[in-house]
């Protein structure tokens, strides 16, 4: 997770203080792609506990829209290897 989104305003504050370089700096460590960061959204948890399609309700939020990149990543590493 990369910070959290205010559902009232949509900015993203860094709740987590980046101190040892997190997910990016262990990809690179570990030799392995980085795919991207996912900020908290409390409207995900919102859909989940509804049974909602967040990527439906929510397309536009900077956690679909991380999430689509993500996605988008793994699909051309798939593509690539076949």
């Amino acid at each position: 997770m990369s910070g959290f989104v205010c559902p009232n305003c949509k900015n993203e504050t860094q709740i987590f203080a980046p101190t040892t370089g997190g997910a990016l700096e262990m990809s690179k460590e570990m030799n392995v792609p980085f795919l991207g960061s996912v900020p908290i959204d409390p409207q995900l948890a919102k859909c989940c506990d509804q049974g909602l399609n967040y990527f439906e309700e929510y397309p536009k939020s900077p956690a679909v829209i991380s999430l689509n990149n993500i996605i988008s990543k793994i699909r051309g590493m798939i593509e690539n290897n076949n």
